[in-house]
């Protein structure tokens, strides 16, 4: 074998265990070692699909649609990751749910509005435009607990992220 051909042999070798794979690309030129490494737009972007499930009884007061400020706090924690990258493309559901208290009207009124709250501090508090946030609310639909503890676990609100993020 060539010494050019052992150097190119030992240039890839270093290129898969640098992570790089067939995403990278390794030249080497005479008897001096060059490494170039090329990365694809592949290996530069990150697939999401994330499912966030917040407790409402800590992110609104009793039968209230107003985001508090600890809830203001738990939103920015969980989608900080999501932040700091140049391009952004998400697809965001929000959706509210209530438990079986009070009537169907004013769940569904509730869950909605609560969805609606979170959906717009998301897009206050990003880049992402709010027609990429789609709000619903389930009200009490698939409500079915009737202790105390099994109700609270049913007020929730879950933000589901879909989309790529680019490094």
């Amino acid at each position: 074998m060539s010494k050019r051909v052992v150097k190119l042999a030992s240039v890839s070798a270093i290129a898969l265990m640098m992570g790089m794979g067939m995403a990278g690309t390794a030249v080497a030129e005479k008897d001096d070692l060059h490494m170039t490494v090329n990365k694809t737009a592949s290996s530069m972007t990150t697939t999401i699909d994330d499912t966030i499930t917040l407790k409402a009884g800590i992110m609104f007061k009793t039968d209230s649609a107003e985001l508090s400020k600890d809830g203001q706090g738990i939103i920015n924690e969980r989608i900080n990751k999501y932040r700091g990258h140049k391009t952004q493309v998400f697809d965001i559901e929000v959706t509210g749910y209530a438990d079986k208290r009070g009537s169907a009207e004013h769940n569904q009124k509730l869950s909605e509005a609560r969805a609606q709250s979170v959906a717009d501090f998301i897009a206050a508090q990003s880049d992402i435009p709010s027609d990429k946030i789609v709000v619903s609310g389930m009200g009490s639909s698939e409500a079915v607990a009737t202790t105390a503890e099994g109700m609270s676990k049913e007020r929730i609100v879950v933000i589901h992220l879909v989309g790529k993020m680019v490094k």
